[in-house]
């Protein structure tokens, strides 16, 4: 059970202020917890109505303080961890 945050960006949502060129994060725990989640997303500022899901992920998107508190307390990882931790929550029924 690890909180962990997978960036992206390319991503553009004018009423939200988010541009192509800004660093987005996905913040997600590798077994769907949702309680863990909302732990962790408390401690980088958001509010657990925030919370999205997405194929089966469980997560916060994150940008601007939220994200850089992020970057400083979880685990960062890449496009091919995000997807095997995917995987194994389907697997299990996450």
């Amino acid at each position: 059970m690890v909180v962990k945050l997978h960036l992206f960006g390319g991503f553009e949502n004018k009423a939200l202020g988010i541009t192509p060129d800004m660093e987005l994060g996905h913040l997600y725990e590798d077994t769907n917890s949702l309680a863990i989640l909302a732990y962790a997303a408390e401690k980088v500022g958001l509010k657990s109505s925030y919370q999205q899901e997405t194929g089966g992920l469980v997560h916060f998107d994150l940008w601007g303080k939220p994200l850089e508190r992020a970057k400083q307390m979880f685990a960062i990882v890449s496009d091919e961890e995000l997807y095997q931790d995917m995987v194994n929550m389907n697997r299990k029924g996450g």
